[in-house]
C-alpha cells in the first residue's frame, strides 16, 4: 500500500481526514501501540506520526529513523495495529 495520502492537521476533520472523534471512541489502536509496531519491524527512532485515511481505511503513517540515518515511513492499520507497509 501507499503511504497515507491525507494526513491530519491540528483542528481539521471531514470525511477524508479521521478526527479526534475515532480516537476518543477508541476506533483505532493508541499512538503508543503503532509506535511498538514500527520500532519492533523497523527499528530505530519514530520521529513523525500522523492519523490519515488511506482509501477507507484509517491508518498511522510513521517517519522512523533507522540507527544508520536511514528514513522511512511505516504504515501501521489504525483498527488492529498491524504493520501494512514499510519502505
Amino acid at each position: 500500500m501507499a503511504a497515507c495520502r491525507a494526513p491530519l492537521a491540528p483542528g481539521q476533520s471531514g470525511s477524508r481526514r479521521p478526527g479526534r472523534a475515532v480516537i476518543a471512541s477508541r476506533q483505532v489502536i493508541p499512538l503508543g501501540k503503532a509506535l511498538s509496531a514500527a520500532k519492533a519491524r523497523l527499528g530505530g527512532a519514530v520521529v513523525r506520526a500522523r492519523l490519515g485515511k488511506e482509501g477507507r481505511e484509517v491508518v498511522y503513517v510513521l517517519r522512523v529513523v533507522a540507527h544508520d540515518g536511514n528514513v522511512s515511513l511505516a504504515t501501521i492499520d489504525g483498527p488492529s495495529g498491524a504493520f501494512i507497509d514499510g519502505r
